[in-house]
């Protein structure tokens, strides 16, 4: 089986294979390997890597040899390429700058031969840098390649600290990006705000994917917030999920909070295995209770066994009985009669229960009357108060109303009255109104009126119903 070595280069995200030629390399070493852009400084991740001739032939391109470990001569020269990066990167500025071109410079990085340089720069198009090539080729003399790349890339490369006061899990742990979506914050329960869960390239941090199977799982195997859990103490609600120790924060109803661990929590499934229900047990919460929780649980004992010390000093008369509830047919199956016998012979010697109706109010001094005899009673009310019939609709049981309402009522009864009054004597009042206005002659005869037929061609019509008014009014005279 071969063996090679696992180099990491500078300013590639990939863990590369190369041969080691019969030669003893240790972890952390620094060596000089050879790649297709030519002799290169790398860092040896894994010595010795056992691998198979299959994957040997998977890889894209046959193995290359590691040269040798740095010594101090070629760390002194490493560092005298690095500073002829620096003054590159002056240049490459100033030439952008003089083009106007839109980019951004980012590193200049010269490999170890000393003849070739890689210029890195981002930019959010594509970008012809053709006479920029030729420029930087001229004024340095050496071969110069051209990579662009992106904001991700440019934050490994120029490295920081994170919100979390760490390094950037991109320079620190290297590799290849892999999709980061808004869901894995979700389902972390994390603020969906872009401050928050961005990092220093403006994109959705890389630790969100790190941890988002550990929650999902979690969550998977743990109930939901705000889930119901019996207790000694009284029912308890599910209020946080902490994923890390895998526990369940409850709050009980007196306001006490508690962690439990998710192992602790016990699942039971009712008959109709539909649904369940959540409890733990005492011993549960007296291993991760405080102080108080356990206070509490002695105060429960102590009241408890208050309650069982009076019931026992209780003569067996006075004490309460128990009735019957009502089964299902499911119920009524599992549970023989003979069992249910002795709880109805308690049950008849016991005071009968009052009947419930509509009238329970007037029915509530009849304590120990019977059924038959609380009817009666009944009935001869509801007679007595049906010959109670009111004289008049007005009259009849209404709503309680305000003395202002009241009299508005009668205010406007009152005006209904004399309307239909006018409309009786509307008739009497035309025919006095039209003696009034005719004057008597000498004779005794009254004379033409201003609105006459033959004093004017007008007033035909009127004096017709003038006419009928007076011998209406006559009439009703005699």
């Amino acid at each position: 089986m071969p063996t090679v070595v696992a180099v990491k280069l500078r300013n590639y995200p990939k863990i590369l294979w190369f041969d080691p030629v019969l030669g003893n390399y240790k972890e952390n070493d620094y060596v000089i390997v050879e790649t297709e852009r030519g002799r290169e400084i790398g860092l040896v991740i894994d010595s010795a890597l056992d691998v198979t001739e299959q994957q040997i032939e998977e890889l894209k391109s046959p193995l290359k040899p590691v040269i040798r470990v740095l010594t101090d001569l070629d760390y002194d020269y490493v560092d005298q390429l690095e500073a002829k990066g620096r003054e590159s990167m002056t240049l490459f500025r100033e030439l952008i700058e003089k083009h106007g071109l839109d980019m951004k410079p980012i590193e200049v990085e010269y490999l170890f031969n000393g003849d070739r340089a890689v210029f890195y720069f981002s930019s959010d198009e594509r970008i012809d840098f053709r006479e920029l090539v030729r420029e930087l080729a001229s004024g340095l003399h050496i071969r110069v390649d051209m990579r662009q790349i992106g904001v991700r890339d440019e934050a490994r490369m120029l490295g920081g600290l994170a919100h979390c006061g760490e390094e950037f899990c991109c320079t620190r742990m290297g590799g290849e990006f892999k999709p980061v979506s808004i869901r894995m914050a979700k389902e972390q329960d994390l603020p969906l705000n872009p401050v928050k869960i961005s990092g220093a390239c403006g994109r959705l941090m890389c630790c969100l994917r790190y941890e988002f199977e550990a929650y999902k799982d979690f969550k998977t195997r743990a109930p939901k917030k705000g889930t119901k859990v019996d207790s000694p103490l009284g029912v308890a609600k599910i209020n946080e999920l902490d994923t890390p120790r895998e526990a369940l924060k409850m709050r009980f109803d007196n306001g006490k909070e508690m962690l439990i661990p998710l192992r602790d929590l016990e699942y039971r499934k009712n008959n109709d295995g539909l649904e369940g229900t959540y409890r733990i047990t005492r011993e549960t919460i007296e291993a991760h209770a405080d102080n108080s929780m356990l206070i509490a649980l002695g105060a429960l004992d102590r009241e408890r066994d208050l309650a069982q010390s009076s019931l026992a000093d209780t003569p067996a008369e006075y004490r309460p009985t128990l009735r019957p509830r009502r089964r299902n047919k499911v119920d009524s199956e599992k549970v023989p009669p003979e069992t249910t016998a002795p709880i109805r012979e308690v049950v008849e010697k016991t005071e009968p229960r009052k009947p419930k109706s509509r009238f329970g109010k007037r029915l509530s001094g009849l304590r120990g009357a019977t059924r038959s005899e609380s009817s009666e009673r009944v009935e001869s009310r509801q007679q007595e108060g049906n010959k109670e019939q009111p004289r008049d609709a007005s009259q009849k049981s209404q709503p309680s109303q305000s003395k202002s309402s009241r009299r508005r009522g009668q205010q406007s009864q009152q005006r209904q009255r004399e309307q239909v009054a006018n409309r009786k004597n509307r008739p009497e009042r035309q025919a006095s109104d039209e003696r009034i206005s005719r004057p008597t002659g000498s004779d005794g005869t009254t004379g033409p009126s201003i609105g006459d037929a033959g004093s004017s061609g007008l007033g035909g019509g009127r004096k017709k119903r003038r006419r009928r008014n007076k011998e209406g009014s006559e009439n009703s005279g005699s």
